[in-house]
């Protein structure tokens, strides 16, 4: 039988202390840089497109969730496509970890995904680096094997986004 796990680390000191204020990084950003790099984390290839990305905030159970929208004009009406998952107040922003398990104890899937978004005087500066490993054996096959792993695992893409707030 294959199954599918994940688990979101939702700031679990958050969770328990009723969550930190953190810094607001909602808004229309206008994208000043943008990279990705869909087979590691060197710094990839530059991207022209999309034009803006906006930042929402939305809660769970009281945790403070922020995700992104890709966006072809300053218009919020033309945002589309989310993305991320940042739920842990850091220095100047926000980050967030995603660990997946697929498979079984025979041939597992593993996947970790960090990702934070860091204010920079009128810039946000988003990162997100993806590390995975496939076939893996003698693991329960589950998430925590993925967060255990983490940035031990090799990274397999890399994605930076720099706008200007509006």
């Amino acid at each position: 039988m294959r199954k599918l796990l994940f688990a979101c680390a939702l700031a679990p000191a958050a969770l328990a202390a009723g969550c930190g204020d953190g810094i607001d990084i909602t808004g229309m950003y206008a994208m000043t840089a943008s990279q990705s790099d869909g087979a590691g984390c060197g710094p990839g290839t530059a991207q022209t497109t999309p034009a803006f990305f906006q930042v929402v905030k939305q809660e769970l159970l009281g945790v403070p969730l922020f995700s992104f929208k890709t966006c072809t004009s300053a218009d919020p009406s033309t945002c589309t496509l989310g993305f991320g998952l940042l739920s842990e107040p850091i220095a100047n922003g926000w980050k967030g970890e995603l660990s997946i398990a697929s498979g079984d104890a025979a041939s597992c899937s593993l996947g970790y995904t960090v990702e934070t978004a860091v204010v920079m005087a009128r810039s946000l500066r988003y990162e997100r680096h993806v590390y995975s490993e496939n076939n893996v054996q003698g693991t329960q096959c589950k998430s925590q094997d993925a967060t255990s792993r983490g940035t031990s695992m090799p990274c397999t893409g890399y994605v930076l986004l720099v706008g200007d707030r509006l």
